[in-house]
């Protein structure tokens, strides 16, 4: 949710929602679209750093 695929807490998304979601983060890292968190989707995850901006952003999508 902190990437801005989507913006629900994880607990409040349906998982079709989430699958999407990830089938969207790996095509954008060039990963085969399969919408399962295998190893190298949860390795670029991981290594991601949000700018405080960025961070401001999805913070304000989330209380809209």
């Amino acid at each position: 949710a902190e990437v801005g695929y989507f913006t629900k807490n994880l607990n409040e998304v349906d998982p079709k929602e989430v699958e999407m979601a990830l089938k969207s983060f790996q095509k954008d890292i060039g990963a085969s679209q399969t919408g399962q968190l295998d190893e190298k989707t949860w390795k670029t995850l991981n290594s991601v750093k949000l700018s405080s901006r960025r961070k401001q952003q999805i913070k304000a999508q989330q209380c809209q």
